[in-house]
């Protein structure tokens, strides 16, 4: 049987304001977490020796008012909080929230850390107005546009526009619009994504929207793809200007794409009519993967055909966005998929980071049971120099009956420990 890969026994201390051990993990719901698997929780964070941060997505909490989403509603919080207080005591916590009970994020950071507050933002615009203000770069000197001057007479009741892209903030001068000040300037709408700078790295943690089967879902991971690739070059030309070309960028999180046919199970390889091969995937087929097939909209373009995580086109947006920001997949890196490996085609492996749910009953099989995708990521920026810091990465649960760190979640916990370094 697949055991849990070993952790290195005894992880160094952190003297330094950077986090050298980072563990994210997609919850599933952090109060039923909180409620139902606390126990699991709390050997998570004992397995990982308490890391220095913690990036939980899809927490399904609901932000307690508009102007609030940095905090749980009241009932969302009773629910979390005595696994706030005694399990992540030594933590403090970063919420980025929406107003349902979908998406969100929370960060703990350890105290060790002494980080400050400030340096923590949660959107896309909030992180480049971060970063040019402590680095000392102007918006013309990174190419940016100056802001439009809000509305301050504005009534404080009146419900704000959410800004839903980038697009007018970065658009040129003669066509950008008018944002108001409020929530969508400081949080993502859904609380999707989280940004912190450290003193040797800056850390980006997101819960990246699921493709789906219909347009209007495939459009709005577009412009999330689209949004993500303008905000990395807008850092990368930041960096380039404060003369930090090779400051490291962590960014973790459900990533919600297995880059490769491998990065999910069940593929196999099939011999063509001439004698060569093909590879065959199961996620691919949406006669096998997809459940209900008549909500797939029929007129979506070819490269968004097929179960999400695996469509052509976000395969494609990725590895252009990891191409253009100098981005590396630690795992896959330190763990290269081996077509010789028989190891690497046991489904029970460690190898995939999300896992299917179990039949209930021989008489209503899951369709997903025992299948796995790798879709929870950390890649690190630049490439050369980020790897030269990594010292160990792993999936941290493994089988069909999710054994490991799944803690009651369908996806597994992942690990990343870097060296320390002085270099900032």
């Amino acid at each position: 049987a697949a055991k849990r890969p070993r952790l290195e026994d005894g992880a160094e201390g952190s003297s330094a304001l950077s986090p050298t051990s980072l563990v994210s993990w997609n919850s599933n719901g952090f109060n039923k977490r909180c409620l139902y698997n606390r126990g699991d929780v709390q050997r998570l964070l004992q397995q990982t020796d308490s890391p220095d941060l913690i990036a939980i997505q899809e927490v399904k909490l609901k932000r307690i008012s508009d102007t609030r989403p940095d905090m749980p509603c009241l009932e969302d919080s009773k629910q979390v909080q005595p696994t706030l207080d005694e399990v992540f005591g030594d933590y403090t916590p970063f919420w980025s929230l929406a107003d349902k009970r979908q998406a969100g994020t929370l960060t703990l950071v350890h105290n060790r850390l002494n980080f400050d507050p400030g340096k923590a933002t949660f959107s896309f615009r909030g992180a480049i107005e971060l970063l040019l203000r402590h680095h000392k770069v102007s918006r013309t000197d990174a190419g940016l546009p100056q802001p439009a001057s809000s509305n301050k007479s504005a009534s404080p009741n009146k419900r704000i526009k959410k800004q839903t892209s980038m697009t007018s903030f970065f658009a040129t001068k003669k066509t950008a619009k008018q944002v108001p000040q409020g929530i969508s300037t400081k949080h993502h709408e859904q609380g999707r994504l989280q940004f912190f700078m450290f003193e040797n790295l800056d850390v980006l943690q997101v819960y990246t929207p699921n493709n789906g089967q219909k347009e209007e879902s495939n459009t709005r991971r577009k412009q999330w793809d689209n949004d993500m690739s303008h905000f990395l070059r807008v850092r990368k030309t930041i960096m380039d200007c404060a003369d930090r070309p090779n400051r490291k960028l962590v960014w973790c999180g459900d990533l919600n794409c297995a880059l490769e046919y491998y990065d999910g199970t069940h593929w196999e390889k099939q011999k063509n009519a001439d004698g060569s091969s093909r590879i065959v995937e199961w996620w691919t087929d949406e006669r096998k993967s997809v459940i209900d097939r008549d909500k797939c909209d029929p007129d979506r373009a070819p490269g968004d055909i097929g179960i999400a995580s695996f469509t052509p086109n976000e395969r494609r947006r990725l590895k252009e966005i990891m191409r253009e920001a100098s981005l590396l997949d630690v795992w896959r890196h330190l763990h290269p998929y081996n077509d010789s490996d028989e190891m690497q085609r046991d489904w029970t492996q460690p190898l995939w980071t999300w896992r299917g749910h179990l039949s209930t009953s021989q008489a209503y099989p899951s369709r997903y049971e025992g299948k796995g995708q790798r879709i929870d990521y950390f890649l690190v920026s630049p490439k050369d120099e980020g790897m030269d810091s990594v010292k160990q990465c792993e999936i941290l649960g493994y089988g069909t009956s999710r054994q490991g760190l799944f803690c009651g979640s369908d996806h597994c916990a992942i690990l990343l420990r870097l060296k320390h370094s002085n270099d900032t």
